[in-house]
């Protein structure tokens, strides 16, 4: 299975882009520490992935390929 892309390379890739994760948290109304946590695959968001993927301009399954794909079990209530 290939390997996420490291942190390090997306925010290098948001510099390059001329963003970064305190222009992507201010749009998204998070805070920057969550939109980093995204990032180094410690949390995990959709809207967040999609909006970090936009702002790289790659696909979300380019930076996190381990991470989608995968449906998240629910509780039983």
């Amino acid at each position: 299975m290939k390997q996420n892309m490291h942190r390090a390379d997306i925010i290098a890739l948001l510099h390059k882009n001329e963003s970064g994760v305190c222009r992507i948290a201010e749009a998204l109304g998070v805070h920057p520490g969550t939109v980093s946590s995204v990032i180094a695959g410690n949390d995990t968001s959709r809207r967040i992935q999609a909006a970090v993927a936009k702002a790289t301009k790659r696909s979300v399954a380019e930076l996190w390929p381990r991470k989608t794909g995968r449906r998240r079990l629910r509780r039983a209530a």
